[in-house]
């Protein structure tokens, strides 16, 4: 009997208990994101693999529309202040990471690494679905692409509640539990590696990193992530 290409094995210690959404749930899913004006947003979960953190924070002008490419080296965070409440005493920064304010403790934070930098090529449907984003999109004084209510920086569980939405309008969910947001980055991760793209590729479009590979992940080009991504549009996006 052929093992499923979605079979994944348990996770190690430590690793995230998440897993990924087979085919034709995925399927579902951005077929009832499609109804909605934010699509891209879901789309990305799933076609760039995107954390929550870093949809939330990702901003326009890291956008290239003609060159199709999208800069994820960005997540949004709230950062804790020096002494609660008193923003004129600053925030805690992560050691060796770089941050952008935004608002209240809301920063973008990034660690200063050659991990920390990730340009992920933009694929069908991505770039369409962002043009049409952008001219209907709430406007955002921080440059938000998927702002919250007011422009202002999205909470987790105001994204959590969107997804949630969306899995209930396509009427599907796993036997015990719901799917969770960050599973659409799991499935990205399934697909990639089913399709037999090369490890260095995955862990450039996945933005993972580790002493064993990261040299090599570094020197990977952006027309080898760009085609690894193709073949996953194709395979989310065909007729069952």
């Amino acid at each position: 009997m052929p093992v499923s290409v979605f079979a994944v094995p348990p996770p190690k210690l430590g690793e995230s208990p998440c897993e990924d959404i087979p085919l034709p749930h995925a399927r579902l899913i951005l077929a009832a994101a499609l109804e909605r004006d934010d699509a891209s947003r879901w789309f990305a979960a799933f076609l760039q693999g995107l954390r929550p953190a870093e949809a939330r924070g990702l901003t326009w002008d890291a956008l290239d529309l003609d060159e199709l490419t999208m800069d994820v080296s960005w997540q949004l965070k709230a950062l804790r202040y020096n002494i609660p409440r008193d923003r004129a005493l600053g925030f805690r920064v992560p050691k060796d990471h770089e941050v952008r304010y935004l608002v209240d403790a809301w920063h973008l934070v990034r660690p200063k690494t050659a991990a920390g930098k990730r340009i992920i090529p933009l694929v069908d449907p991505m770039p369409e679905l962002l043009a049409s984003w952008q001219a209907s999109s709430p406007v955002s004084p921080y440059g938000l692409v998927w702002p919250g209510t007011g422009g202002r920086p999205k909470k987790d569980p105001e994204d959590q509640a969107d997804w949630r939405s969306i899995t209930v309008d396509a009427e599907i969910a796993r036997d015990d539990r719901p799917y969770h947001l960050y599973e659409a980055r799991h499935t990205t991760g399934t697909l990639l590696s089913s399709l037999n793209v090369p490890e260095p590729v995955i862990i450039r479009i996945m933005g993972h990193s580790s002493m064993i590979s990261t040299k090599a992940y570094i020197h990977v080009s952006l027309d080898e992530s760009r085609l690894a991504l193709e073949q996953v549009s194709t395979k989310l996006l065909e007729i069952a």
